[in-house]
């Protein structure tokens, strides 16, 4: 088999892999349709070991309408830490189940990320194949 071959199949198999994450983003955000939103403070951060270091997750605080107070921690880590200690966010959750609550706007920004590079990995994937079928003899 050509390298070309392998190419393609690796670019495809990726980019399906993306495409499937998507999927169980898609399906993992749908129950957020009907959600209760409210404003939760950033009271610190939760340190994570990523590839290169560390990174900061925002440690949000909220009272949910129900009266709970409830701690959550947010999807996405950098460094330095996206908010500030004090902060004030936007939450959004469930009614029945505070304790499920995201960042608003968190997910979405995972979701158009794996979204763009699926489509890219599976786009290069098919060009590449296409190109190597017309260069054959």
């Amino acid at each position: 088999m050509e390298i070309i071959h392998i190419v393609t199949f690796f670019l495809l198999g990726l980019g399906l892999m993306f495409l499937s994450v998507t999927a169980y983003l898609i399906f993992h955000i749908r129950p957020f349709q009907h959600v209760l939103e409210t404003q939760g403070t950033v009271i610190g951060f939760v340190k994570r070991r990523v590839k290169h270091g560390k990174a900061y997750a925002p440690l949000v605080r909220f009272v949910a309408l129900n009266g709970q107070e409830v701690t959550i921690t947010g999807m996405i880590n950098s460094k330095p830490p996206a908010y500030q200690i004090g902060q004030i966010v936007t939450v959004v959750y469930p009614p029945h189940q505070p304790e499920q609550a995201r960042i608003k706007g968190e997910a979405r920004l995972f979701l158009f990320a794996f979204s763009v590079a699926s489509i890219l990995l599976i786009g290069s994937g098919m060009l590449l194949g296409v190109m190597s079928l017309l260069a054959l003899p």
